[in-house]
């Protein structure tokens, strides 16, 4: 299994930097800090790729050289996370409306890393509308052969790699919040407030 070293990021109001921790302590080589408005940045779960987003573009880097991986030319991306194996990358941009009052789908799975494609031509996988920044990334299972998000009263289960199609559903009324195990099962937990119910025998003239 490939490692990778123990960095640390920071990210300023106009730039981003990133050096290798112990031993080394150093700038992380051929990695060109960018500058400007930086919207967010975040590292894979696994190590392997950062990633942040400017007004422009979103870019991920390899982490063990800072070389750039992937440049994706979106505007107004606000957030972004990976798939636990940083195969997938999941954008949110600001909510918006298109030319006939539809909401715009402002959600968007990407492959981390696509060699054979150019910048220009990169498309997203999957394509949501979401309109609240609360809970807004998808649920992957830690192999990642599955991914779920919360729609009304119930939580739509994807195979990461086809989203044309809902693979399977949980629904609950009043659902609020949900949770997809880590570790090799694939096994979800949901949560559902207690709704109060006024009792019946209940006498108004009681103190």
């Amino acid at each position: 299994m490939e490692s990778y070293p123990l960095q640390l990021a920071y990210r300023t109001q106009k730039s981003i930097g990133i050096f290798n921790a112990a031993p080394a302590y150093i700038p992380l080589p051929d990695f060109v800090c960018p500058e400007g408005n930086i919207k967010c940045s975040a590292y894979s779960p696994c190590g392997r790729f950062f990633g942040w987003a400017s007004p422009e573009a979103v870019t991920v880097v390899d982490t063990n050289s800072g070389q750039t991986l992937t440049t994706l030319t979106i505007p107004n991306v606000l957030d972004l996370a990976f798939s636990p194996r940083g195969t997938f990358l999941i954008t949110w941009e600001r909510p918006g409306k298109d030319n006939s009052g539809d909401a715009t789908q402002n959600l968007k799975v990407w492959r981390s890393v696509e060699d054979d494609i150019d910048p220009a031509d990169k498309r997203p996988i999957g394509c949501f509308v979401q309109k609240s920044q609360g809970g807004w990334n998808l649920q992957y299972t830690s192999d990642e052969l599955f991914c779920a998000r919360m729609v009304a009263n119930e939580v739509q289960i994807f195979e990461s790699q086809d989203f044309s199609v809902v693979w399977n559903k949980l629904r609950m009324e009043g659902l609020a919040d949900f949770a997809v195990a880590p570790g090799p099962t694939h096994s979800l937990a949901v949560f559902v407030p207690v709704r109060k119910v006024r009792r019946t025998d209940e006498n108004p003239d009681e103190c």
